[in-house]
């Protein structure tokens, strides 16, 4: 439990500690309770045995009375007193012909009702059931058992008895010989009671004794669970803190002696661990930052070099993009060409995209603010989208790309599925690149507890001595490369600081000019997250024909002409009406005027922006699903979105496909 305690956060640490001792103090207190209720039942029982007794001495008194005096009053009074030992004998035998009585609710009504008409006390009568069925098949339960059965059929022959003495004395003529024999019998069977009363008496007295016994073996055993678990928690995380603030302590010493090699350990996830992880990372950035003033010249220089490469990757699509926006101009252009054309400027307008996000990303990695988001998703069909994404670029090189698996592996793989894609794409699409009329093989499997990606090309290759420079920030192996096969330089270095965020790493693990490149992918193996089920899509799923957009309104709250005019070329292929608002205010007295099925809200405009338009209107009880659509792109600008009262958040440039299915499900949720 220690163990398992380590990685969740001391106040749950201190919180789990207490419910355990809270816990076995409860277990502690039922058996006490459950020692109480027991021996109160079995002095119940015990009064029994006395209530038995004496209503057999007033019976057989009550028959001697009615043999002298003759009354019929006191023959009344020997049946009245015989209802006693008739309800014990009722119950007793009821209870015998239930093999268990904890499911003979019907018999137990009558157990109930019998030992309430003999005159015990109702408060005692559950805790003497209870008392028989606990200590059913002991010992002295069943030599006593044994008794109580040996008077119930003595008892029957004092009842014929009394019966034949009522019969004589009512008779015309009674016989005294008979009435004395049966006084007589009487006598004797009461001298037997007094013996198997006494018996019983004893018996159930050993019986007694026996159980206090066992009653306080199990309070000594739960105080001594309680005490005994509660000492081993307290001394295991006593423990457990002494270590960890020592190790800080100690290895704070070092460092602020000068000795910057000193880390450390990382035992676990909680607010110790996150102090020791953030005291290893300060040592790193205070010895990272020792002589950064050497090298800050080349620093300088290499970012120079960054900035140039990066102008010369935006500037070269930006130019594809314009230079074919003019040729679509020409009025003279085929059908054939201009869709070739638009074909070109959608594909260069895509890479630029992920020059940007990869940008991003890398600043985000410096940083420190990247979020890895695990889920659970199916290995296989997350190999074939990789592979069908691929083979065009594998055919445009006239390569050939196979993935193979290597040994067992599970079905279902924990990771964080997006960045997982983005590294191996860009693994695999660096392999592509640098080959040509060759092969790239990607290899997969499990081994110990991690999950390795081994990504092999027969293409250019590295020579040994710039194998070194492969993951460094803001540089590139080989310039002129550079600019014949594409590309910022990021890829390296972006997937590999990702795959470090995921808890794993990329190593090449071997090049050589004319034969090719190995790289080497390890992650964490998890082959379960949770209940193991596939992560749920963030909007539903809806008819691909988006029929339902057909004539719904739509107020879009945008500043933009130009983006404006865009919005307004999608929403009119799905026939939909449009009202525009050129700023946060006009589109709240816009929405509040007039009745709209979905509103799609910009986030940076002027007077008024989208956050605070959206939250005006839902503080003036606005129920219309609004729709972020803004060109902030970064994960904390969706959640303030959300935050402020959108329904959804989508980026620009628009994604046609996500765009239709965000606002058909939307709008169908509130039709």
């Amino acid at each position: 439990m220690i163990h398992w305690m380590k990685d969740i956060s001391i106040a749950k640490k201190l919180s789990t500690l207490v419910g355990v001792l809270i816990l076995l103090i409860t277990v502690e207190l039922f058996a006490l309770h459950f020692s109480f209720t027991t021996l109160s039942a079995l002095r119940s029982f015990v009064g029994l045995a006395g209530h038995w007794s004496i209503a057999q001495k007033n019976a057989t008194l009550s028959l001697y009375t009615y043999s002298v005096v003759r009354e019929e009053k006191h023959y009344q009074d020997f049946l009245e007193a015989s209802r006693v030992p008739a309800g014990f004998k009722r119950a007793r035998t009821t209870m015998e012909t239930c093999e268990d009585i904890r499911t003979c609710t019907e018999k137990i009504k009558i157990v109930t009702a019998a030992f309430t008409e003999a005159g015990l006390p109702p408060s005692d009568i559950p805790n003497i059931i209870r008392l028989i069925r606990f200590v059913r098949g002991l010992p002295h339960m069943e030599s006593s058992a044994d008794l109580w059965r040996k008077s119930d059929r003595m008892y029957e022959e004092v009842l014929a008895e009394g019966e034949t003495l009522h019969r004589e004395i009512e008779s015309s003529s009674p016989r005294e010989a008979v009435i004395a024999a049966s006084i007589e019998r009487i006598g004797e069977l009461n001298q037997e009671f007094s013996g198997l009363q006494a018996g019983f008496t004893k018996r159930m007295t050993d019986g007694a004794r026996a159980l206090e016994k066992i009653m306080m073996i199990l309070l000594i055993a739960a105080v001594g669970l309680v005490g005994g678990t509660g000492i081993v928690l307290i001394y295991g995380l006593s423990r457990y803190f002494r270590r960890s603030i020592g190790e800080v302590r100690d290895v704070a010493m070092k460092v602020g002696g000068g000795d910057f090699t000193q880390r450390v350990p990382v035992r676990s996830q909680d607010e110790l661990g996150c102090m020791a992880h953030s005291l290893n990372k300060m040592i790193e950035d205070l010895q990272t930052s020792i002589g950064r003033q050497e090298k800050a010249e080349s620093a300088n220089q290499v970012k120079s070099l960054f900035l140039a490469n990066m102008s010369h990757e935006v500037r070269t699509p930006m130019g594809v993009i314009l230079g074919l926006v003019e040729v679509l101009k020409d009025p003279n252009l085929t059908e054939e060409d201009r869709q070739k054309y638009i074909a070109v400027i959608e594909q260069t307008g895509k890479n630029l995209q992920q020059i940007i996000n990869d940008i991003l990303d890398i600043s985000k990695v410096e940083a420190g603010h990247l979020d890895i988001h695990s889920s659970t998703f199916e290995l296989n069909e997350f190999i074939d989208e990789l592979n069908a994404n691929l083979q065009l670029l594998a055919h445009r090189g006239k390569n050939v790309l196979e993935f193979r698996r290597q040994g067992e592996i599970s079905e279902l793989l924990s990771s964080d599925r997006t960045r997982l894609r983005q590294i191996l794409t860009n693994l695999v699409g660096n392999a592509l690149k640098f080959t040509h009329e060759g092969s790239v093989t990607v290899f997969y499997g499990q081994k110990d507890k991690t999950i390795f990606f081994r990504v092999c090309d027969t293409g250019i290759g590295i020579n040994e001595s710039e194998h070194g420079q492969l993951f460094k920030a803001f540089s590139q192996l080989d310039h002129s490369a550079s600019r014949k096969y594409g590309g910022t330089g990021l890829g390296l270095l972006l997937s590999r600081r990702l795959a470090q965020y995921m808890g794993g790493d990329i190593q090449l693990e071997s090049s050589r000019p004319g034969v090719g490149s190995v790289f080497i992918l390890t992650l964490p193996y998890q082959p379960e997250l949770g209940s193991g089920q596939k992560p749920v899509e963030l909007v539903p799923p809806v008819n691909e024909d988006y029929l339902e957009l057909s004539g719904k309104h739509v107020l879009v709250v945008e500043d933009s002409i130009d983006n404006q005019l865009l919005v307004k070329v999608f929403l009119g292929r799905k026939n939909m009406v449009l009202d525009f608002a050129n700023n946060g205010r006009e589109g709240i007295e816009k929405a509040l005027a007039h009745r709209y099925d979905l509103v799609l809200m910009d986030m940076q405009m002027p007077v008024v922006d989208g956050y605070a338009a959206t939250e005006e209107l839902r503080r003036r009880g606005y129920s219309v699903p609004i729709i972020a659509l803004t060109a902030h792109a970064m994960k904390e600008d969706r959640e303030r979105c959300l935050r402020v009262g959108c329904n959804e958040y989508l980026t620009k440039p628009i994604d046609a496909r996500l765009f239709y299915r965000t606002l058909a499900a939307f709008i169908s949720s509130t039709s």
